[in-house]
């Protein structure tokens, strides 16, 4: 791939409920724009994965996150930063009890690699999904 095939977005977004479909509406713009295309299974990963990912931002981390996305014509990877130094863990999904729990695990098996990159300030979760696997 050369270099200028690369292809960024980043958002700001505000931290509230109603950011969670900002970020998804963010992701099926930039997906839109794809060169080549994607398809409909790619999408709806994203749209998944980005979903998951501002959800755990607005619930655990205070204030503002910021929203990520690449393409390189291989992968696509949604990212999402936040204000929490505390890493993801796995965890028994409280359906029942309508605690959640199932995010990471479900992100897990979704996406080609998970990335999570603590830092003092916060953390980057990442997720990457390959284009043909996500066909």
């Amino acid at each position: 791939m050369c270099a200028n095939s690369l292809r960024m977005a980043r958002h700001v977004l505000d931290g509230r409920v109603s950011c969670i479909a900002e970020a998804r509406r963010c992701v099926g713009v930039f997906l839109a724009a794809a060169l080549p295309a994607v398809g409909a299974s790619m999408i709806a990963d994203a749209l998944l994965a980005a979903s998951e990912l501002v959800t755990n931002a607005v619930q655990h981390a205070p204030g503002p996150c910021v929203l990520r996305l690449s393409d390189d014509g291989r992968c696509v990877e949604v990212a999402v930063t936040d204000s929490s130094v505390r890493a993801p863990v796995d965890r028994h999904a409280g359906f029942r009890e309508g605690t959640g729990g199932a995010g990471l695990v479900m992100l897990q098996r979704l996406a080609d690699t998970v990335d999570v990159r603590l830092r003092p300030d916060g953390k980057t979760v990442s997720v990457t999904l390959d284009r043909e696997r996500h066909a």
